[in-house]
């Protein structure tokens, strides 16, 4: 198994918007949030 798939390769990247959900804020577009 490939356990490289499994770890966060970018956990900075990812922010709680509040609603207990991780979202990759950093590649979304405006718009979306």
């Amino acid at each position: 198994t490939d356990n490289a798939l499994s770890r966060d390769l970018f956990p900075m990247d990812y922010h709680c918007l509040g609603d207990n959900e991780n979202r990759p804020v950093r590649w979304m577009a405006l718009e979306s949030l």
